[in-house]
Formats: C-alpha cells, sequence, structure tokens
C-alpha cells in the first residue's frame, strides 16, 4: 500500500490533492450560502491557513512517520469544525477563524518536507498533487453533490492516516489511531446515510437565523426542508429543487430564479390564427411571424413555453450552461414540466461561445433567465453578458427587425442603478455602432409577478422590468407591430387586477422616472445620481461588473483595509523573527523576504484574475476556478522543477508577453469566430504556460535560502510568501473592480519583475 510505505514525496502529492479539492468545496459552499466575492476571498483564508501551516512546522518535534498521520488526524477534526460552524453559525467573520484550520495540518507535513529534502522535488510533487486534485474535483461533481464529496474526503484523509501508522507503542500513537478510527467510521456512516437519504443536505439543516446573505435567507426561510426535491451540484453551480404543489421552483447557488408545471404548451399552431399567440408579458413579438429565436439560459420552464406559441420548436435555438438543467428537463422531470423541452434540442454550453459559431442570423436573442444572481443588485460571478463587446456581438446577430429580450428583477435601490448602468452599456453600444438615436431602439414595460394591493410601483420582490432593444430604429409599421402586441399584453394583464404599464419608449407616454433616466444617458450627464457615488462607466470584458454600481464598493475595500493591516502586522513579525535569530547578513535575509512578497503577491493577482477572466471560456465560476488554479498550479510545479537552470532573466522576459496575452485571449476569441475546442485548448495552453514561467521563482528563492545557511527559516519565507499571496486575492478583486484585469496583470508583471532584480542584487555568498 502507499501510505504504508514511508514515501513521504507521496504523501506530500495525497496531501496537496486533498488541500485543493478542500478550496474547491469551500469556494463552493461560500458561494451558495453568501455570494461569489466572499467564495473568492475564502483563497484569501486558505493563504493563511498555509501560512499558520508553515509556522507550526519548527515548533514539531515529531519524526515524520509519526507526523503525517497527525497532520490527517488535525485536517479531519478541522473540517468537521468548519462543517459545524457552516450549518449552525455561517457568519463571514466566523467562517473566516475556522476555515484556515483545514490547511494548517497537511501544509505543515508539506512544509517540513520542503524543509528536509530537494526543494524542486517536494515542489514538483506537492504541484502534482494540486493537479490530481482538479481531476478528482471534476469527477467527484460529476458523481456526488458537495456534501458527499465533503464526507468523502474527510473519510479518505482518515484512512490514509490509519494506513500510515506502522507502530502504536507510544500512547500519543495509540489515541491518534484511535481518533482516525472513529471518524473513519463515523464519516462512512454519515456518508451512507446522505447518499440514501439526503438528509444532511445543506438546506434541510442549514440554521436560517444566522448570517445568511439577505436575498438568500428569503429564499432559506421561506421554504421548508421538507419541501426540497433533490439538489443537483456541478462545478456550473448547485440547483436545488421544491415542490410547491402545483409547481416545481428551481433554485440557482441559492437563488430562486425559475419554475415549471406539469401544464403542456398548445405548441404553435397557425391554423387557429393569431388568438392562441401567448400572452405571457415578458415574451414580445409581432414583427416577425415564427421568429428564429436564440434563447441564452434555457433554464427550466424559463420562457420555452410561451416561445412554443409563437413559433415552430425548430425555430428555438436553445443554450445551457448547467448540465444539470437539461438533465431535470429531459430526464428526471420530464413529464412533471408538461415535456416543456419537447421536440427541443438545447446546447449545453456558453452561449456567447455557441452564439459566435452559428452562421445564421435570429429575429430575438434572449437573456431572460441568465442573471448572474436573482436581482442585478446582487454581486454575482461577471458573465460576461452585459458587456458592450458582448452586446456588439449580439447586435451582429440580429435580423434587421431583430432584438434583444430582456428582464431584471430590481429589488432595491441598488438594483435600480444597475439597471441603469445596463442600459447606459447598452445605449453606448449602439452609438458607436452608428445609431442615429439609440433611445429609438429602446421600448422599456414594467410589471409585478403576481397580485399586489398597492397602486403604485414601489421597490418590491415582485416587481420586473423587461424590456426589447432593436438593432435598427424602431419607426413606422416597425414599430406599430410592436405595440400592437404589448398594448394587448398590459390590457389583459389589467383584466386581471396585475399591474404592466408601458414605461419607456421614444415618442410615447411613459413613465418620468424613465425618461429622466435615457435623459442622464443622452446627455451623458448623471449628475443626480452623484451623491449616491453612482458608476456610469460602461460595463467591458476588462471591467465586467454589471453590479458593481458605486464608484467605491465598500465590500471589497474595507476586506483590502483589513488584509493588508493584517498581511503588515505579520510581514513584520516574521522579519523581525528571522533577522533577531539570523546570523545572516541583514541584507540578504531582507532581500529574500522582499522577493517571497513579491512574487506572492504576484502570482495571485494573475491567478484570480485569469479566475475571473476565463469564466467565459470554463463556463461557469467554480469550473473556472478549478480549471485555472490546477492548470496554474501543475505547470508551476513542472516550471519549477524544470527551470532552475535557466536564467532569470530570460524566463522574466518571457513571463511579460505570455502574461499578457494570456489576459486579452478571452477578448479574442470574441472578436473571430473560433470553436469552443479551439478556446478551451488555447485556453489552457495559456495559463499552463503562464503558470510554467511562474514556477521558476518560488524554488529559486527557497534554494537562496538553503545556500545562505537559513534552511531552518524556509517555513518563515514561505508563510511571507503566503500572507502575501492572502493580500493579494483581496488586491486583485479591488483591483479588477476599479482598474480592469489588464491594469492588474501589469502590477503583477512588475511585481515579478522587482522580484527578478532583488534576486539578482543578491551577493554570492552569504
Amino acid at each position: 500500500m502507499l501510505f504504508v510505505q514511508d514515501n513521504n514525496l507521496f504523501k506530500v502529492t495525497f496531501l496537496a490533492a486533498c488541500i485543493l479539492l478542500t478550496e474547491t468545496l469551500l469556494f463552493h459552499v461560500l458561494n451558495y450560502i453568501h455570494n461569489f466575492y466572499v467564495a473568492t476571498l475564502a483563497i484569501s483564508l486558505v493563504m493563511l491557513g498555509i501560512a499558520a501551516g508553515a509556522l507550526v512546522v519548527p515548533k514539531i518535534k515529531l519524526k515524520v512517520k509519526d507526523l503525517f498521520s497527525v497532520c490527517c488526524l488535525g485536517m479531519v477534526v478541522s473540517l468537521f469544525i468548519t462543517a459545524v460552524f457552516v450549518v449552525f453559525y455561517p457568519k463571514i467573520w466566523v467562517l473566516a477563524l475556522v476555515i484556515p484550520l483545514c490547511f494548517i495540518f497537511p501544509v505543515a507535513f508539506i512544509m517540513r518536507m520542503f524543509t528536509d529534502e530537494q526543494v524542486k522535488s517536494v515542489y514538483l510533487f506537492d504541484m502534482i498533487g494540486a493537479g490530481l486534485g482538479v481531476i478528482f474535483t471534476v469527477k467527484f461533481f460529476d458523481l456526488f453533490i458537495t456534501e458527499e464529496i465533503y464526507l468523502l474526503l474527510i473519510l479518505v484523509v482518515s484512512v490514509a492516516g490509519l494506513l500510515s501508522l506502522k507502530k502504536l507503542a507510544p500512547k500519543t500513537m495509540k489515541f491518534i489511531y484511535v481518533s482516525l478510527l472513529c471518524i473513519a467510521i463515523s464519516s462512512c456512516a454519515l456518508l451512507v446515510i446522505q447518499i440514501k437519504n439526503d438528509s444532511l443536505n445543506l438546506f434541510r439543516i442549514i440554521n436560517r437565523d444566522a448570517g445568511l446573505n439577505t436575498r438568500k435567507l428569503f429564499m432559506f426561510s421561506n421554504y421548508k426542508p421538507e419541501m426540497l426535491v433533490k439538489s443537483y451540484d456541478s462545478l456550473a453551480g448547485r440547483i436545488d429543487l421544491f415542490d410547491r404543489g402545483s409547481s416545481y421552483l428551481v433554485a440557482y447557488n441559492g437563488f430562486g430564479n425559475d419554475h415549471f408545471e406539469n401544464s403542456k404548451s398548445v405548441g404553435y399552431r397557425p391554423e387557429k390564427g393569431e388568438k392562441v399567440l401567448t400572452k405571457d408579458i415578458r415574451v414580445l413579438h409581432g414583427p416577425v411571424k415564427e421568429p428564429k429565436v436564440f434563447v441564452i439560459g434555457s433554464s427550466a420552464q424559463g420562457i420555452i413555453k410561451p416561445l412554443k406559441t409563437i413559433t415552430p420548436p425548430e425555430n428555438i435555438y436553445t443554450v445551457e450552461l448547467n448540465p444539470n438543467v437539461i438533465k431535470i428537463m429531459q430526464e428526471d422531470f420530464y413529464e412533471e414540466s408538461g415535456r416543456a423541452y419537447e421536440n427541443l434540442n438545447p446546447n449545453l454550453g456558453n452561449g456567447i461561445s455557441v452564439l459566435k459559431s452559428v452562421k445564421k442570423k435570429f429575429d430575438i436573442i434572449t437573456m431572460i433567465n441568465t442573471h448572474a444572481s436573482k436581482s442585478i443588485s446582487i454581486p454575482g460571478a461577471p458573465d460576461y453578458l452585459h458587456t458592450n463587446q458582448t452586446y456588439d456581438l449580439f447586435f451582429d446577430r440580429l435580423s434587421d427587425k431583430g432584438y434583444l429580450l430582456m428582464e431584471e428583477q430590481v429589488s432595491n435601490r441598488d438594483g435600480e442603478l444597475g439597471m441603469i448602468r445596463m442600459l447606459n452599456t447598452l445605449w453606448q453600444t449602439l452609438k458607436q455602432r452608428g445609431a442615429e438615436n439609440p433611445s429609438e431602439h429602446f421600448v422599456v414595460w414594467e410589471w409585478m409577478s403576481s397580485i399586489v394591493k398597492h397602486e403604485d410601483y414601489e421597490i418590491n420582490p415582485n416587481h420586473y422590468i423587461s424590456l426589447i432593444v432593436t438593432k435598427e430604429p424602431l419607426r413606422g409599421e416597425f414599430r406599430e407591430s410592436v405595440f400592437n402586441v404589448l398594448d394587448g399584453m398590459i390590457e389583459e394583464r389589467h383584466s386581471r387586477n396585475w399591474l404592466a404599464r408601458l414605461a419607456y419608449a421614444n415618442g410615447k407616454s411613459g413613465q418620468k422616472e424613465f425618461e429622466k433616466i435615457f435623459s442622464m444617458i443622452e446627455s451623458g450627464d448623471f449628475g443626480s445620481l452623484e451623491q449616491e457615488g453612482f458608476n456610469s462607466a460602461i460595463v467591458t470584458n476588462n471591467r465586467p461588473f454589471v453590479g458593481i454600481v458605486h464608484r467605491k464598493f465598500e465590500p471589497v475595500i474595507n476586506a483590502v483595509i483589513i488584509s493588508g493591516i493584517v498581511t503588515l502586522l505579520l510581514w513584520g513579525l516574521f522579519t523581525f523573527i528571522i533577522s533577531r535569530k539570523s546570523k545572516v547578513n541583514i541584507l540578504h535575509s531582507n532581500a529574500l523576504n522582499a522577493f517571497n512578497v513579491l512574487i506572492g503577491v504576484g502570482y495571485f493577482l494573475i491567478e484570480i484574475i485569469l479566475m475571473l477572466n476565463y469564466q467565459n471560456v470554463f463556463i461557469g465560476s467554480s469550473s473556472s476556478f478549478v480549471f485555472v488554479l490546477g492548470l496554474l498550479l501543475i505547470s508551476s510545479g513542472i516550471g519549477g522543477a524544470k527551470l532552475q537552470n535557466t536564467s532569470l532573466a530570460f524566463v522574466t522576459l518571457l513571463l511579460i508577453p505570455t502574461a499578457l496575452f494570456a489576459i486579452v485571449a478571452p477578448d479574442l476569441f470574441l472578436n473571430i469566430n473560433t470553436s469552443y475546442f479551439f478556446n478551451v485548448t488555447v485556453s489552457v495552453i495559456l495559463i499552463a504556460s503562464t503558470g510554467y514561467l511562474m514556477g521558476a521563482y518560488f524554488p529559486r528563492g527557497l534554494n537562496a535560502a538553503k545556500k545562505a545557511g537559513l534552511n531552518t527559516y524556509i517555513p518563515y519565507y514561505f508563510a511571507i510568501n503566503s500572507v502575501a499571496g492572502a493580500f493579494a486575492v483581496v488586491l486583485a478583486l479591488y483591483l479588477g473592480i476599479h482598474f480592469g484585469y489588464r491594469f492588474t496583470i501589469l502590477i503583477a508583471i512588475l511585481c515579478y519583475i522587482f522580484a527578478y532584480l532583488v534576486l539578482r542584487a543578491l551577493p554570492k555568498k552569504s
């Protein structure tokens, strides 16, 4: 057996794989119970845990053969503790304290190997383990949901710790053996219970009274655990399915955003005349008979049924990025959905990529079910659907009488401001395309999803804004055909005492609020919103944060300040310890210190920005996280082993164009007609090449420390590197939001240039 043999490098590989899997699971969980930004900050917490693990190493006097089992025990206990807090008290600040615990113990063993063994060999096996962690993560999410993977991880780590124990003579080892055995048996029993009954599903057991995201709290509080039918999990996101009696609610990553019911669509029947055409307030139609429709995010029932009443199924081209949606609608709940997907053949993938590969033009392109979250006001992963470049692509793919069909649920003031920013980006895109008066291309209407007692349109969870944006100006017969249908829909809704009204159309009486909005957009003067700090910049692929509606995004700014203070304090502490105890020249010691800070910041700035930027290629936030992180770690390990004798000046010169091209590649994919396979292949090569070159730096620093007689202090340099990385995660979000992805990559490249200069300036002899 692998763990019975005293092969420490393979143990490094095993623990590295477990670290990657744990990091992905925690990212996925925090994205589910909080939001994307909190999940990204979890990477920073992981780095703090790694730093703490590095510092623990000098204090551990155990033999290496015993250390592995102790570290396995510490890891599984930490995983249990973290799970308890996630379930019963998921406050962000509490999770910030417990999440690092999961990484202290496995890192302690790996750092012991860095101290005792050859640096490049340990680094290589460490990175290979991370790569295997990626493979396991992808495969596990094909088979299990998060809770099951979490329990499986605890089981595997505890069994590995048991198998590595040889002699049980000391009482301590007997205690560790018994503890690991109990944990292995418990986790196995819990895993069987979960797989059989789904009774440990996070939605069922989470404490609804403690610290959830407010919009998700609405979801968790208003749907009882017994209403949950089934949870589906994948790296594209989590889906929870609820039985509401007359219909099924479909929740995406904790947000209720769609439903389906067992009522079969009548389908398109032209022989029956126009009376059978849909009265669904969301689906404006009329200019083109039997329109060709491209649906980005076919979702569950979505708008599929009403679309089938206005055009034959062969005219409906649908794309869905979550494979479980298709599984639900075409397999598990095909009949219960009223066969909503009957005669449809939805494409699995990214809507933008698929649209680029389709040669035909469409009369309608819909984005009704593609919100990054339930409301535009809630920060979600940037999905590139609402950027200037993507809108331009959409308009290119529309027929002359074609239009974008969109919808937003405006739940608060931030939601309103987000909608204004989205409208401004659409308006400016049309202006760039040569539109004489872009306002002539818009029709906006408001409606409520249920009967509302009040007469006015206060900001309300049931309040929706729908709009079309036409490729050509809305004039003549084109305009008349649109309003004939829209006026009829509004009148029909009023007949049922459900509220709906025209909000804006150029030259037609609408609502003063929207007239003011379009007046601001036309003049470019958003002065009336200045006191709210409104961010009027158009959304681009370089800064695709449509939900960031203020020039100052307080959560990230606060995180930068707190993380910066913690980083400075820890860095100062480590520097003081090394300089006080080390007999090496203080200048030499501080140079190594600065080197590890620079490459720590540079590496994680690049990692986070690539992770954000490649969501458009790898389909979704979790999948982008796994693939980018995994590719960088594997390639860094290989680079660290292979580039030790290569000039660091040459490596740095290669890194500059490679990193820059890696960041602009997704934009280029949008502008050239390339296949999904080509995009992914080139992306893998670019990310791996960047990681390969970055891998040359870290082992050089550790080897320089060894040559200087600083073997004992390698864990401190490792900790300094990790703490710098923790700060860089938060800094990357701040820079990406406020200055853009490309600016952030330039800062990262400067870090590597300065790191090279620092290492070059080190004395040749200690």
